[in-house]
Order: structure tokens, then sequence, then C-alpha cells
């Protein structure tokens, strides 16, 4: 029987704080070329002081004008280079230009695949930019400029969006059902490359592996199902979850926070003064972290330390001023790693557009596996991932449903996340 070929792109799945980062800098072999992509800032300079090879960061320089322009003559030098997930969503031009195709990839967490763009409405879209000869779009819904786009974004820029332009010249735009304008990470990054490693915790829950399927792209998923049960073992014994009964019954899936915004406000702000003021009494705010929908925390979502406001869930909570607010799709950081008390004010769910576009419309454990996951993550810039031990307040019994099944489930219950070669 002939071997199974190795895929291209591996994903190397293992728990939150278990030294994923560690293990990729000592696997660098000075024989080989890297690109590293990772999340943070504070991540690349950790990688170009403990690498034992020599590493370069794009800069801003006298041939640069640009970090792209930069990376571009590091990659065209054959150097080994860090940089960061938002710079290498943007270079699907240079992996088609094959200056990728000597480097071994390492991305640190899952890359955003796609999310929502602020476009046109479907009749503006339809009139000004189909109509009148400026785009054209394929059967899966991608969005070309024409020959007179590209002649004249400059001079109508100020008339057609010139960012919707950028996208989709860059093959990143996508039109869902004639209604949700999207951004597409290119299939050309998930292909480039000699190999590409991925190291994250629960993939099957992230759109990165329903876009891989999608794309038809093979991966291997590498898992050890033993590291996984005695990392959720420990996760029991040092997460306790408590409930919010005054917001049993509030909606707090992103649209439920905002079509019933006006009417939760108040029970909101009244169940977190409650909370500050008994069980959280003996509890700095500093340590406590909190995620709900950006705008009801921050007015109009503005997050700026010297122009934010509180939003309608703040308002009332005193706990706007110190409490750490952070998104809750947030990976990747260890700045909240002293947190001892959470506040998950959510109902995570997939965007409905991106569900159908992925293919999964019908398929009600991805949207389970994708709210487990995001949660997973978000507990995980906390304390916990130190083995101290933390305090969870969440109100919706689905995403507290959530969390005990994966605590408490077996490895056969877990079978999702095995090790295996998805096409």
């Amino acid at each position: 029987m002939r071997p199974i070929a190795k895929p291209h792109l591996t994903i190397v799945d293992r728990p939150c704080g278990s030294g994923k980062t560690t293990q990729f800098i000592k696997s660098f072999e000075s024989d080989n070329r890297y690109l590293v992509v990772t999340p943070l800032l504070s991540e690349v300079q950790r990688i170009k002081d403990q690498a034992a090879i020599e590493f370069h960061e794009p800069e801003t320089t006298d041939t640069a004008a640009n970090k792209t322009e930069s990376l571009e003559q590091l990659l065209a030098e054959g150097l080994n280079v860090v940089t960061t997930h938002a710079l290498f969503a943007d270079i699907a031009f240079l992996a088609r230009q094959g200056l990728l195709d000597d480097y071994h990839i390492i991305i640190d967490e899952v890359l955003d695949v796609c999310h929502q763009v602020n476009g046109k409405s479907p009749r503006s879209f339809q009139r000004f930019y189909c109509q009148n000869g400026y785009t054209k779009v394929d059967k899966t819904g991608k969005v070309r400029p024409t020959p007179i786009w590209d002649a004249e974004h400059e001079a109508i820029k100020d008339t057609l969006s010139l960012n919707l332009y950028r996208l989709a010249k860059a093959g990143m735009l996508y039109v869902v059902e004639d209604t949700f304008f999207m951004w597409v990470l290119p299939e050309e990054l998930l292909r480039a490359g000699r190999s590409i490693t991925i190291y994250t915790y629960l993939a099957e829950g992230s759109l990165l592996s329903a876009y891989l399927r999608k794309l038809g792209i093979p991966y291997a998923h590498d898992v050890d199902p033993d590291v996984d049960l005695e990392f959720r073992r420990k996760a029991k014994e040092l997460i306790t979850v408590e409930q919010i009964p005054s917001l049993a019954k509030a909606h707090f899936s992103y649209t439920g926070q905002k079509s019933s915004r006006a009417g939760m406000a108040e029970k909101v702000g009244c169940a977190l003064k409650k909370l500050k003021e008994r069980k959280l009494r003996d509890v700095s705010d500093d340590h406590v972290l909190i995620t709900c929908a950006k705008e009801n925390w921050f007015k109009d979502g503005n997050d700026d330390v010297n122009k934010r406001k509180a939003g309608c869930f703040a308002k009332g909570s005193r706990m706007f001023a110190s409490a750490r607010w952070i998104a809750n799709t947030t990976r990747g950081t260890n700045d909240h790693a002293h947190c001892s008390h959470m506040i998950y004010l959510y109902d995570q769910h997939m965007n409905p557009y991106v569900r159908r576009w992925l293919g999964l419309a019908w398929d009600k454990s991805a949207d389970d596996r994708y709210a487990l996951t995001e949660l997973i993550q978000w507990i995980y810039r906390s304390r916990v991932r130190k083995g101290e031990p933390v305090t969870i307040y969440i109100p919706s019994k689905r995403m507290r449903d959530l969390l005990d099944g994966w605590l408490n489930a077996t490895n056969e219950e877990m079978a999702w996340s095995g090790t295996l070669v998805r096409v």
C-alpha cells in the first residue's frame, strides 16, 4: 500500500497556554527559510529575540515606503521574516509573483478568513457598479474590477468606493446573496510556500477549517487526545461558572444585543452594578474581564482611551472606568493574564451570511463548535492560562451548556477534533 502523501498544510491543534509558540521557535533550522505570521507585534519581537536564527521584521525605511514594500524586499533577498496577521493577509500579490515559494510558512493562531465589509446597498451596487460596467461578479460571488474601473478608480473615488476597488483588485471582495459584502482571505495564501503550519486550539470550530473545505484544500489535523483530555481535566478544576439570574431571559447574540438594546440596557447595567457590589466587592475592577457588543460598552463603539464614553451596558454598571473590555473573538494575547473574574455577555453565533457562504447553513453542530472555540479562546486570555482559578459569569444557558459539555467530554465525544487528513 502506498503511503498517504502529507498535505501541504498542517494544523497543529494544542491547548491554550501549552507552549505552542515556544515549540515552533525551537523548531527553526538554519538551512530553511521561514515566514512566521503572528497576531501581535509583541510576539513578533519575542520571536526575533528568542529564535536561534536571525529574523527580520518589515519596517518603513529609505527604500521602502511602507511595510508591504519592506516585506517584498526581505522576501526577495531570501531572509527569514516575522510579521503580523494583518500584513500577511494583504500579500497575495507576492504569492502570485512566487516570492513565497521557498518559504516554510508558520502561522500562530488561525487567520481571519472572512468578515463583513461596509459596502453599498444592493440597488446602488447593481445600478452604479455593475450596470455601468465597473465590475463583474462571477458565479461564486467574487467581485472583479473591469478595465474601466482600473482606469478610472482614482478619478471617481468620490462616487465609487476606493476601498471596494482595492479589495476587488486584490481578489478579496465577494458579494453574498446580492446583499452582504465580504472580505475573503485570498486562496493563494493558503497554497503558498513549501509548507504551511498553523498552530491553534479547537481548529474544527474555526472558520478557517470550513474555508479550507470549501476550497477543497486538504490538511493534516494534528491533535494529541491525551494532552487535550488532561488540559480539560485541569480546566474543570480551575474554572467556576456562575449564572446571572436577572439576565437569564436576555438575548445576547449580536443581533439580540442590537435589537433589544433599549430594553436590555438598564437591566444589564443594574445586574453588573449588583455583581460589583456583592460577589465582586473584594475584586479590583482591573482584574475583571468583560465582553459584549463593542458599541454597547463604548458609546458609538469608540474605544479610544482619550475619547471613549460609556455605552448603554456600561452606564450604571460602575465598572466602565477600570474593568477590562475585550472583543468576544479575542485570541493570542497575554495582556489580561492577571484577570481572575470574567463576565461573558454573549451568545456566540456565526454570521448567517458567512455561514451560508461556507456551506454550513444546516449544520447546527458547526455553529456550536464555532461558539465553543471562541469561548475557550476568550477564557484563556485570563489567569487560567497560568494554572490559576477563575470565575466566569455567563447568563446564556446555551453558552454554559457548551462549556460544561467541553469540560466533561470524553475523548470519544471530542472525536470531531481527532487527528486526520480532511479534504
